[in-house]
């Protein structure tokens, strides 16, 4: 993954988590715009860092999963962990 800004490692985190759980249980990033409410464009500019991610997002994106938010960002943390 290529990132637009020079992003915090949490950032990188919280993307590499969302690709990870979209491979997970086979769904793509169309289904979660559309589940997050964000248009594709929008999930996609936030994915590669042009857009920063905000507790909102991360918030909808991890009920989105079935998870609350702090589920959510340990899983990252894990996921980064893994990657790194």
């Amino acid at each position: 993954m290529r990132y637009s800004l020079t992003v915090s490692n949490t950032q990188i985190a919280i993307s590499r988590a969302i690709a990870v759980q979209l491979a997970r249980t086979n769904r793509t990033q169309a289904w979660l715009a559309v589940a997050v409410k964000l248009t594709p464009a929008s999930l996609s500019n936030r994915m590669v860092g042009r857009v920063l991610w905000d507790t909102d997002d991360i918030s909808t994106i991890a009920a989105a999963f079935g998870f609350d938010s702090f589920e959510f960002l340990r899983l990252a943390e894990a996921e980064s962990r893994i990657a790194a």
